[in-house]
């Protein structure tokens, strides 16, 4: 009789610890969907606002410009040279030749 309600009490924790594992595993699966499922909606939303800038800028006329300091800002398209100085200033010209730009101005690349 103890031998028979020892292995109860045996098989009673093994399906315990069964269903705690099966627990676990199960947590850890929805955890990582949950993940998929977010960086997934990220990398769409990220899509979609790119896009949108684009169209946005291009109905709008604007390009994406990198300052000397790194920064980025949207000036009109259609412009010759696009430059700024040390000071952080921007420069747009139309017609006038290389020899002609100010001294300390430099060209800006733009940012795509």
């Amino acid at each position: 009789m103890q031998g028979l309600n020892a292995q109860l009490v045996q098989n009673y924790a093994n399906q315990s610890n069964n269903a705690v594992t099966l627990s676990q595993h199960l947590a850890q699966n929805q955890a990582q969907i949950s993940n998929m499922l977010q960086q997934s909606y990220n990398q769409r939303s990220a899509v979609l606002a790119e896009t949108a800038h684009g169209f946005s800028q291009a109905t709008l006329g604007l390009d994406d410009y990198k300052t000397g300091a790194g920064q980025t800002i949207e000036l009109p398209n259609g412009w010759d040279h696009y430059m700024t100085n040390g000071d952080g200033e921007v420069l747009l010209t139309r017609g006038v030749p290389n020899n002609q730009i100010p001294a300390g101005w430099q060209d800006m690349q733009t940012a795509h």
